[in-house]
């Protein structure tokens, strides 16, 4: 609720991050996965039918649009260990895939009339605003974790993550 503007578009959308990272580590396979929950998130909106459909193939197209952005060449390390690698994830996985993204729905709704004239424009900025901070703070938080050591896989790591998460969350509410 923190983060609603109370239009179609929020101002912080982890989501983008997150589709963006499934679709970078674990490839084309769990591409299902990203209409299905753009459209289960958007669905408990106020939003209709057709507009939560609209907005859940735009997150859709920009999370495929920025994998493959990214995956093209070859040249993209998903552990981030240089600027060059987290650049192109913030401009051709963030940037361009998002703008790709917010320029089609904005353009859908407008043409389906669910979308005003004077709001286009900010709308469309909006949306590439709230989903590039997604990417830009979700998507390497994921990529660096999971391109870690594998042993935090293990029972006594795990124990220990889950305590740290846990007193993290708890430090967070306190504060």
């Amino acid at each position: 609720g923190y983060f609603e503007s109370g239009t179609i578009v929020g101002y912080f959308e982890p989501a983008s991050g997150l589709a963006l990272a499934a679709l970078l580590i674990g490839g084309r396979r769990y591409a299902w996965s990203v209409p299905l929950g753009a459209f289960l998130i958007n669905a408990i909106s106020d939003n209709s039918l057709w507009e939560v459909a609209i907005v859940a193939s735009g997150d859709t197209l920009q999370a495929l649009c920025g994998a493959w952005l990214l995956t093209r060449e070859g040249k993209f390390d998903l552990r981030l260990q240089s600027l060059r690698d987290y650049l192109r994830l913030i401009l051709l996985g963030g940037g361009a895939s998002i703008a790709i993204g917010a320029l089609a729905v904005s353009t859908v709704l407008l043409a389906s009339g669910l979308l005003a004239p004077g709001n286009y424009f900010h709308s469309l900025i909006q949306w590439w605003m709230s989903d590039m901070l997604g990417v830009m703070l979700i998507a390497p938080l994921i990529l660096v974790w999971w391109g870690t050591k594998n042993d935090w896989r293990e029972a006594g790591k795990m124990i220990e993550a889950v305590l740290l998460l846990g007193l993290t969350i708890l430090a967070g509410q306190a504060v």
